[in-house]
Formats: structure tokens, C-alpha cells, sequence
């Protein structure tokens, strides 16, 4: 008893770092670290399984995964990113890395932003040759970002206007090629702010977190991040 009257402790001792209610409808679970981020500097790293704490900056450190509800997102290495909850949309600011998605028929939509650009999805054509899923990749480096679809049909907005994406499909958007995105830059490297995250409106390892949640594969696996490949997320529970 000694001992989990310890770990309860310790539990609530961290969550006490970080301030009420500032947590998103989402569950992150490490596979190495994930160091929560102020102006640029670690004031947190969290090893196990946790709620995300809304709208702050994350880097992962190895592979990370956040579920929130009908979407998995696997951060690669070295990914710097902030996610927000909020009606009926995810918020998710990239500020540089690699991020998969797996994304449900019944999910909310999600919103991109990065240093070069906002993109937002609008809509989406499930097949039930795939189980109903959407999967892509969106890549974030210094000089471009990249979105490829693997899986499904999707419906994507950005300063280009709208384009409908079918599986093998990319988009590249580069600062040369659009007006400088201040709003992204701001949010993707600072996080989102109280009124951004008000107004713009998770844990498994290679399995799912609950029955008819996403399964995630290939937690450890070690494929280059510049190979916008289908790796993960992948499967359906």
C-alpha cells in the first residue's frame, strides 16, 4: 500500500505542473520521451502514458503517439508540434518533423499549421475497401512542408485554394510559393494561445488503446522521414 500511496503522489505532484484544465481531449504515450516546451526550452519530460496538455508545445524524443477520438497521430523523432481540441476540429501546429495520421469516418476534422502554411481538412471519402480510414503523412522541414495521402480521399484547403487528394498524392507548400504565413508561424512555433485554442476549436503502443480504437504499427521502426511512406499509422481494429 506503501508503495502505490507513492505513486499516486508522484502522479499528482506532476500533473500539478502544469495548470487546470489545460489538457486536450487526447492521450499521448511515449515510445522514449516527450519534453513539454517553453520558449524553446524543456520545463517537463514525460515518459508514460498521460492526457496532452492543451495547446503547449511537445517534442518527441523516439516515437510518439496521441489518440484522440477517431484520430491516432505517430510524432517521429525529433518532432516539435501542439495539439488542441476544439468543437468539432483538431487543432494540430507543427513547428518542424514528421507526423502520420489515421483518421476515422466518424472523427472530427483537423487543421494543420505549419511555418508555411494553414492547411485544413474539409472533407473526407472513406473506403470500406481500407476500413473506413484515412492515412497520410505531413512532413515539416525548414523549407517546405509536405502532405501525402496514403489511404482514402480527402479534401484539403491551404492559400492554393482547395484540392482533393486520392491515395500516392502529395502537396508541397513552400514559403517562395505563398504570402510569408504569419498566423502559422506564430502558432507553430509558440504553440497555440488561449484565444486561438477557443476559437479554432491519444495511449496505445502497437495495439489499440480500446476496442474499435485505431491500431498503430511500427512504433520503432526506423524508416527516414523524408520517405512519405504508408509505415504508420496502419490497421483497424
Amino acid at each position: 500500500m506503501k508503495v502505490a500511496r507513492t505513486v499516486v503522489v508522484w502522479a499528482l505532484v506532476g500533473l500539478l505542473v502544469l495548470p487546470a484544465g489545460a489538457w486536450a481531449g487526447a492521450v499521448m504515450r511515449p515510445n522514449g520521451t516527450m519534453s513539454v516546451l517553453e520558449n524553446g526550452r524543456e520545463v517537463r519530460r514525460i515518459q508514460s502514458e498521460m492526457p496532452v496538455p492543451d495547446g503547449l508545445q511537445l517534442l518527441c524524443n523516439g516515437r510518439c503517439l496521441v489518440q484522440m477520438e477517431g484520430v491516432q497521430m505517430v510524432a517521429h523523432d525529433q518532432a516539435v508540434f501542439a495539439v488542441s481540441e476544439g468543437a468539432d476540429r483538431w487543432d494540430v501546429s507543427v513547428k518542424s518533423g514528421r507526423l502520420d495520421f489515421a483518421m476515422r469516418s466518424d472523427a472530427d476534422l483537423v487543421t494543420f499549421r505549419t511555418p508555411h502554411d494553414v492547411v485544413r481538412f474539409e472533407d473526407a471519402v472513406f473506403s470500406a475497401d481500407t476500413g473506413s480510414m484515412v492515412r497520410g503523412s505531413l512532413i515539416v522541414t525548414e523549407n517546405e512542408t509536405r502532405l501525402a495521402l496514403h489511404e482514402g480521399t480527402l479534401k484539403v484547403a491551404s492559400r492554393n485554394g482547395s484540392q482533393v487528394l486520392s491515395p500516392g498524392a502529395e502537396i508541397r507548400l513552400a514559403s517562395s510559393e505563398f504570402a510569408p504565413a504569419e498566423e502559422g508561424e506564430a502558432v507553430a512555433a509558440e504553440g497555440l494561445s488561449g484565444t486561438t485554442k477557443a476559437a479554432i476549436a491519444a495511449g496505445v503502443g502497437a495495439a489499440a488503446i480500446v476496442t474499435g480504437a485505431i491500431a498503430v504499427e511500427n512504433m520503432n521502426d526506423d524508416d527516414d522521414d523524408d520517405d512519405v511512406s504508408p509505415s504508420t499509422p496502419s490497421g483497424l481494429q
